[in-house]
């Protein structure tokens, strides 16, 4: 396994760990023990600021990273939703205009579930950096 895939496979553990294995969407998570010694989150640790764009992936950087499904993770990355400074999930207009996105509408402006523990919050920064930089018009 490579560095890369190692620190990868760190800063997941350590952003899941920090939202207890819960989704920062909506609060919820999914978790499959059945059969296996480990259980298994079901949850994906979305960089705020990518690592091409110059983000960390270091364990020390959590406040870098969402916890998010696979779905939210990719529209995300896809500059489809965004947070804003209270922090609510905000929409584009991408969502409106296209019938198969809409189903994300259902985000907007919900509020995002924090970790406990203030130190592992989402840098407000980084999160700016995003709605500028990744993040399409909002609605």
């Amino acid at each position: 396994m490579s560095e890369a895939n190692v620190r990868s496979d760190l800063f997941r553990t350590a952003v899941v760990g920090a939202y207890d294995s819960k989704y920062a969407d909506s609060d919820l998570g999914l978790r499959h023990a059945v059969g296996t010694e480990v259980a298994r989150y079901e949850i994906e640790a979305a960089h705020i600021i990518p690592v091409a764009r110059g983000g960390r992936d270091l364990v020390q950087n959590v406040q870098n990273g969402l916890a998010l499904n696979r779905s939210i993770h990719w529209a995300f990355d896809l500059g489809m939703l965004r947070v804003d400074d209270r922090p609510r999930i905000a929409t584009t207009k991408e969502v409106d205009n296209d019938p198969r996105n809409q189903w994300l509408k259902q985000f907007r402006g919900r509020p995002l579930a924090l970790p406990d523990n203030p130190r592992y919050r989402p840098s407000l920064s980084a999160l700016r950096w995003h709605a500028n930089n990744i993040a399409r018009p909002s609605v």
